[in-house]
């Protein structure tokens, strides 16, 4: 299983939302979602679009970044959001982010202390928390929560803490493991990516089972790194993600605009960046519906915008990883 980690950013949202509508979004897939801002808005008719599919996904919380994050009065709210049935929201898994600092008694009784059934619970760790072993030993969620990490290290912290519990010891270490990870090569600028060599982006889809995962994710083409928004970059860049055999690992490439002196034609820069992407597709026979949308853009003259291009370039990932799934 594959778990796309995505903000709750538009074009985030709508790559999974018209993914979903055209049918094109496999099972394999379970994208998470961490709210920015308003989850009654964009989040809210993508879930809806997921529920109405019977596809699952993952909401997180208790977000890190945008005007939700480190709240427990936000926590409270996309808890009751996500108890709303008559919002049309299906029955998605809570995603919980463990950080050294976070409160986890006051997040797990909101949780529990929440209408409708019980839904499995994502534990995404990012940092030791001295007081998640006793919180859940505490608790009654231990039999439906899974790990993300990004390494069987960060569990093995909690080992001496487990065995003091011996009543959740047994349930701890049969938990479901997810590797979750951040590989995108991110630059400062887009300028910097120009002379970017394509490079290995994980091989994550050929060993995690091996690894002794029962699923994987990252950040896709975008990263783990968070902004609010940016000016007209100095160069444009479209991140491939690719394979080159089928059962092989998954490289990335960049393709960047050259008349980068300034911020100036934005339109124009994407025209150069593109063909050097649709060039290198037809020399590695790469098709897939998002390069067919950059390809008809092209064809057409036409630019549809920074945000678009981000969510293609989402889209065309997620289509690599379903093939990669496909060839296991």
């Amino acid at each position: 299983m594959y778990y796309p980690y995505l903000r709750g950013k538009q074009f985030e949202l709508l790559a999974m939302k018209e993914m979903i509508q055209d049918g094109t979004l496999k099972k394999c897939i379970h994208p998470v979602f961490e709210p920015i801002k308003d989850i009654h808005g964009g989040l809210f008719r993508v879930l809806h679009e997921f529920n109405q599919s019977a596809v699952d996904c993952t909401v997180i919380v208790n977000p890190q970044v945008g005007q939700l994050s480190d709240s427990l009065t936000e926590t409270a709210q996309i808890v009751k959001f996500l108890s709303d049935r008559e919002d049309g929201v299906g029955a998605v898994s809570i995603g919980l982010i463990v950080t050294p600092s976070t409160d986890v008694k006051a997040i797990l009784r909101i949780i529990q202390d929440r209408d409708g059934p019980s839904l499995p619970i994502n534990i995404f760790h990012n940092g030791h928390n001295d007081t998640l072993i006793p919180t859940l030993n505490q608790s009654s969620i231990i039999d439906r929560i899974s790990n993300f990490v990004d390494s069987k290290d960060v569990l093995r912290q909690y080992r001496t803490q487990v065995y003091k519990y011996p009543e959740i010891t047994q349930t701890w270490h049969s938990t479901g493991t997810i590797k979750w990870r951040d590989p995108f090569p991110r630059q400062k600028r887009n300028i910097d990516y120009v002379s970017e060599p394509a490079s290995l982006f994980s091989d994550d889809n050929i060993y995690y089972k091996e690894d002794g995962f029962q699923g994987f994710s990252d950040y896709q083409t975008i990263g783990r790194y968070y902004a609010e928004g940016g000016g007209l970059p100095r160069a444009v860049v479209l991140h491939l993600t690719y394979q080159v055999m089928n059962n092989g690992p998954i490289y990335i490439s960049h393709f960047s605009s050259d008349s980068n002196l300034d911020s100036s034609d934005t339109a124009g820069k994407f025209a150069e960046a593109v063909h050097k992407l649709l060039t290198f597709a037809q020399e590695n026979r790469l098709s897939n519906p998002a390069i067919a949308k950059l390809k008809t853009y092209s064809d057409n003259g036409s630019f549809p915008g920074l945000g678009v291009l981000k969510k293609i370039s989402i889209q065309n990932h997620i289509y690599v990883i379903q093939d990669a799934m496909d060839a296991i």
